[in-house]
C-alpha cells in the first residue's frame, strides 16, 4: 500500500484505481481466510459466508473460485451430504471446465464422491 500510494505514476486517477483494486483483493482474501478459520467453530455460518463470497464481483484471481468451491465440497462431504457436494462439484466443472478439480478438492472428498455417487 505504502509504495503504491507514494508512487509517482503518470496519472493519479490510474494510481487510485490500482490502489482500490489491490485493497478489494486484500479484503476478499481476508474474508476467505476468516471463513476457513470460522469453519471449526461455526461450520454453517462459514458455508453461508462462502456462498456469499462466491457472489462477490471479481473474486478470482484474489481468491480462486475453485478454492471456494473446494471448501464447500469438502464441507458437504465431511457432513455426509454427498448429493449437495456433487451439485457443487458440477457447478465448479461448469465454471472451470478445463481445470483439474484435484487442485481444489481433497482426495478424501473425491474418494467419497466416487464411492457414493459414481463420480469418475
Amino acid at each position: 500500500f505504502k509504495c503504491l500510494s507514494k508512487a509517482k505514476d503518470g496519472s493519479s486517477g490510474q494510481q487510485e484505481v490500482r490502489l482500490a483494486n489491490l485493497q478489494h483483493k486484500i479484503v476478499l482474501i481476508k474474508k476467505f481466510v476468516h471463513i476457513r478459520r470460522l469453519h471449526s467453530e461455526d461450520p454453517d455460518e462459514a458455508v453461508r459466508l462462502c456462498e456469499a463470497l462466491l457472489e462477490e464481483p471479481e473474486l478470482d484471481p484474489a481468491v480462486r473460485i475453485g478454492d471456494a468451491f473446494g471448501f464447500l465440497i469438502d464441507h458437504h462431504c465431511q457432513q455426509g451430504r454427498l448429493q449437495t457436494a456433487y451439485q457443487k462439484l458440477e457447478e465448479l466443472q461448469k465454471l472451470l471446465p478445463s481445470q483439474s478439480i484435484k487442485y481444489y478438492i481433497s482426495q478424501a472428498s473425491l474418494d467419497a464422491l466416487q464411492k457414493e455417487m459414481g463420480f469418475p
